[in-house]
């Protein structure tokens, strides 16, 4: 699938700009929700699970790194 193709390249471009080795599953989850099934989501996670993350990466994604 194209999008899968494209989000997997996003999390390397995510990878590089933020200077990151991994994502956690959740991170993945949602912007696999939102990139790939165009969901609108709602991320309740605790304090420190890197939420920011998502979204500072769905920049990254969208605008191609």
């Amino acid at each position: 699938n194209n999008k899968i193709a494209a989000l997997d390249e996003g999390f390397l471009d995510v990878s590089t700009t933020f200077k990151i080795t991994d994502f956690t599953a959740y991170q993945k989850l949602a912007m696999q929700k939102i990139v790939v099934e165009k969901l609108d989501i709602l991320v309740s996670l605790p304090t420190g699970s890197r939420k920011p993350l998502i979204y500072q990466a769905l920049v990254v994604v969208f605008n191609g790194g």
